[in-house]
């Protein structure tokens, strides 16, 4: 989900009007062995400023707690 806040007045100077904020974390996904969210869809390339919110310790089991790790 992503939310942009738009103002004529500027976020941080006038040339900025546009502040877009990322939620990254959904539990839905299309396969068990795939992550919840694309790093592309994570960090999409926009051309303001844009602070990405979410659980992005990939190193845990808990940060995506539906993804299915295989024991190696």
């Amino acid at each position: 989900m992503a939310l942009d806040l738009v103002t004529p007045d500027g976020f941080f100077n006038p040339a900025t009007t546009t502040f877009t904020l990322i939620n990254t974390y959904s539990p839905k996904r299309h396969s068990n062995d795939t992550r919840s969210l694309a790093p592309d869809r994570i960090f999409p390339c926009l051309p303001g400023p844009t602070l990405t919110l979410g659980d992005l310790n990939i190193h845990r089991p808990c940060a995506d707690p539906l993804r299915r790790f295989k024991q190696e």
